[in-house]
């Protein structure tokens, strides 16, 4: 799978999951810090597969994006540019520090008020991936 691909992938897979692990999150944070941090527009940085780090802009997909909203829908830059509705649902479980997006989830290593980073496993492979948030 080349580059662009994976980055593509990347943003229509992020459209279906979120599972945390504990690892770099803060567990003294309080369930409504960490929720208040989710809920945001999260611009795609760059992924890393295997030891290969991939940045959004040199694989084209410099804007894609996925919107956590306060109200629990979210919608990503594949569904809008599909003209696709909004009212997709996203689930956070403070338990289990794990978000769960149209019945998928994702693993997150750690997020702040201007970064969120999580891992996957795709076609076999790890796959971590770097968002940023601008206000």
């Amino acid at each position: 799978m080349t580059k662009t691909s994976y980055l593509f992938l990347m943003s229509l897979l992020l459209t279906f999951s979120l599972s945390a692990v504990g690892q770099g999150l803060n567990p003294q944070r309080s369930e409504q810090e960490i929720r208040f941090l989710l809920t945001h527009k999260w611009f795609f940085d760059s992924v890393q597969v295997g030891n290969e780090k991939i940045s959004a802009e040199s694989a084209g997909e410099g804007r894609a994006f996925i919107h956590l909203r306060r109200d629990g829908t979210f919608s990503d830059a594949s569904k809008l540019l599909e003209g696709v509705a909004f009212n997709n649902k996203w689930y956070y479980n403070h338990k289990t520090k794990s978000i769960t997006m149209a019945g998928e989830v994702v693993k997150v290593l750690s997020i702040d008020e201007k970064r969120l980073m999580y891992s996957m496993v795709m076609d076999g492979k790890r796959i971590i991936a770097f968002l940023k948030r601008e206000n």
